[in-house]
């Protein structure tokens, strides 16, 4: 089965404070094999724990100060907690309760669903 290897996607997504802003920045992501960054199951989490997978491509649009934790789940945990689509790994962005934007984004995804 293939798997996440590493996690510079987030590193290099998040350290410029506006990844929406600087388009310049290029995002970096290395995975394990033959594991594109496309296959790899993105999930948003508000504080109350509401989840919304997301697009590869939706990171872009995420400020970093919107950012409160990164968790990257792979192997079994990846495929108990989110079955099949978890297979290639899984990447959970927590975002921070007090941002006015981040909440804006996370009711923008719950109408999309």
């Amino acid at each position: 089965m293939k798997y996440l290897f590493a996690f510079a996607l987030i590193l290099s997504v998040f350290s410029s404070t506006s990844v929406l802003a600087q388009e310049s920045k290029t995002m970096t992501i290395k995975t394990r094999k033959n594991v594109s960054p496309e296959d790899v199951l993105y999930i948003i989490r508000s504080n109350s724990a509401e989840e919304f997978p997301v697009e590869h491509a939706s990171l872009k649009t995420i400020d970093s100060d919107w950012i409160e934790a990164v968790d990257v789940l792979k192997d079994t945990s990846a495929v108990e907690r989110y079955g099949d689509k978890g297979a290639n790994g899984v990447v959970i962005i927590t975002l921070k309760e007090d941002e006015a934007a981040a909440n804006e984004f996370l009711k923008k995804l719950k109408e999309s669903k």
